[in-house]
């Protein structure tokens, strides 16, 4: 009995240690899970953040390669596009005839005015041609009106050309070829209002011999080329001048023939206006007054003098080619002889008319014809 006992003793002691050790184990089972637990969830964090990067990386790379990809079919889009376009235009070129630029009159004109061209006289005179042709209208209008728009006509055609060839003129030649243009403006109205208004003018043109002797249509022809080519000889110096302006840009001489070219415009306008107030107020009596009371023909001698400085104001231009000085000195001779012969004619005429007036012969004795003192 006493071992049995002993054995009941010991098997109680032992399910009381294993009792005993039973919630120690727990614990460290416990323990241990919730460590292999945590530590499982951390590397399970690790790895899905790792993943995460590696899928965000990778999405990155695609959304560039789509991005590379859309631009590749922009440019191969562009590229054909412009490749299209190039074969297209190339087609329609060859399709197309090539036509060349025509150049326009005024160029051709303009380009004829140069000093290299053999047609810049003949062009010149060919202009000076057009405004004479009135004489068709009138045969007086070939040395009145058609005169003094020929002038302007020449001038015109210069200051035109230098325009269209994009030339800028130096500021002498400028005033040269304006005063040109000036005055034939100036003249050319004046001579059609007069013819108008003054009977006694129209009358004694008509029966002058320039139109005496253009009734027909070929001799009107004749008077109107030949009127033409003497009024472009005497604008010649312009022509010269426009061909050299820059060359001879602040020559001395140039000065001087300008300033004498504006003496005698203001003096002819001036003496012609004169005139033709007093004829209109005073019909029948010599006119000494004013710019007359000293030279009996001041309108004469305002002319002489424009054309002498027009002459003037081309010599430096003309001295770098001394064939210029022939159709030039032509001209200026012409209309120096003309005014002279106009002045010894007019005097004639005013003494028969006037010789028995009041006055006239001492008028007469105190003036002069053209140049005062002589």
């Amino acid at each position: 009995k006493i071992p049995n006992k002993k054995k009941k003793k010991n098997s109680r002691a032992c399910t009381t240690h294993s009792i005993d050790h039973q919630p120690m184990v727990s614990s460290l089972l416990s323990s241990s899970g919730s460590r292999s637990v945590a530590s499982s969830s951390s590397s399970f964090t690790s790895s899905s953040s790792f993943r995460g990067k590696k899928i965000s990386l990778r999405a990155r790379r695609t959304l560039a390669a789509e991005k590379e990809q859309k631009n590749r079919i922009v440019v191969t889009t562009s590229s054909s596009s412009s490749q299209q376009s190039g074969v297209l235009f190339e087609l329609a070129a060859k399709k197309a005839p090539v036509v060349a630029a025509k150049p326009t009159m005024c160029a051709t004109v303009a380009a004829n005015l140069s000093a290299s061209s053999a047609l810049a006289f003949p062009t010149f005179t060919a202009v000076a041609i057009l405004p004479v042709t009135l004489a068709y209208i009138n045969p007086v209008y070939s040395f009145s009106v058609g005169y003094g728009l020929s002038v302007a006509a020449s001038a015109g055609l210069l200051l035109k050309s230098a325009s269209i060839s994009g030339i800028i003129l130096p500021q002498l030649c400028q005033l040269h070829l304006f005063g040109g243009l000036l005055y034939g403006l100036r003249l050319g109205i004046f001579l059609a209002i007069r013819s108008k208004t003054w009977k006694d003018w129209s009358k004694r043109a008509e029966a002058s011999p320039e139109a005496q002797n253009s009734k027909s249509l070929l001799q009107r022809t004749m008077v109107i080329v030949g009127c033409a080519f003497i009024y472009a000889l005497m604008a010649s110096p312009m022509l010269f001048h426009y061909q050299n302006a820059n060359v001879v840009a602040h020559h001395e001489i140039l000065k001087a023939g300008v300033v004498v070219q504006y003496i005698g415009l203001v003096l002819e306008a001036v003496a012609d206006q004169w005139k033709y107030q007093h004829y209109r107020k005073n019909e029948g009596t010599f006119c000494q007054t004013g710019p007359y009371a000293f030279c009996r023909h001041p309108n004469y001698l305002g002319e002489m003098l424009f054309w002498l400085g027009l002459y003037i104001a081309g010599v430096p231009a003309m001295m770098t080619k001394w064939s210029s000085f022939i159709p030039a000195s032509i001209g200026c001779a012409f209309i120096m002889w003309l005014m002279t012969m106009a002045s010894k004619r007019g005097d004639k005429k005013a003494l028969e008319k006037y010789g028995d007036a009041p006055g006239y012969k001492e008028y007469r004795a105190k003036s002069c014809s053209l140049v005062p003192g002589f």
